[in-house]
C-alpha cells in the first residue's frame, strides 16, 4: 500500500489507535484479517489496519473494489456501501475465510454482509473521523459491562 504525503501524518496516530482495538478484538498471530475499501475511500485507514494487524502477527489482506453509482435517483447522496461486492462470489469467499473482516465501505444491512458473518467472520465497521473515533474508543471495562 502506498502512502500518500497528505496521509501520512496521520498513519502513526491511527496505526496505535487500530493497534489498540485489534487487540480487543482478541486479534491472535496467524489470524486472517480482511479490509474492506471502495473506490480508493479511507487509504489511511486501510493502511494503518493493515500495519496495525502485523504488528500483532495477523496475515492482512486489503480488497478495494470499485465504488459503484447509485442505481436510482433515490439513492443520490444516500450511503449504498457493499455494491462493490454485489455479484462478486470470489470476493465475498475470500472475506468467509478470514477471521476478522475491518469494513471501511458500510457493507451494514447488506446481503454480502450477512452472508460473510454467517460464515463465522468477525466483523468490525470503521468509517468515523479519528476524532470520533478517539473519543468513543471502547476500554476492555466497558466492553466487560
Amino acid at each position: 500500500m502506498r502512502t500518500t504525503t497528505a496521509s501520512a501524518g496521520r498513519v502513526p496516530r491511527l496505526l496505535e489507535l487500530f493497534r489498540r482495538e485489534l487487540e480487543l478484538c482478541n486479534v491472535q498471530p496467524g489470524e486472517t484479517i480482511g479490509i474492506y475499501t471502495e473506490g480508493g475511500e479511507r487509504a489511511a485507514y486501510a493502511e494503518a489496519w493493515a500495519t496495525a494487524a502485523v504488528v500483532l502477527g495477523a496475515s492482512p489482506f486489503l480488497l478495494d473494489m470499485p465504488a459503484q453509482p447509485p442505481a436510482t435517483l433515490a439513492e443520490l447522496g444516500s450511503s449504498s456501501g457493499g455494491c462493490g461486492l454485489a455479484d462478486n462470489a470470489a470476493a465475498v469467499a475470500a472475506f468467509e475465510a478470514a477471521d476478522l473482516l475491518i469494513d471501511l465501505a458500510s457493507l451494514l444491512h447488506t446481503p454480502e454482509q450477512e452472508a460473510i458473518v454467517r460464515s463465522g467472520t468477525r466483523m468490525l465497521m470503521c468509517i468515523e473521523p479519528v476524532d470520533v473515533l478517539e473519543r468513543l474508543f471502547p476500554t476492555a471495562r466497558l466492553r466487560a459491562e
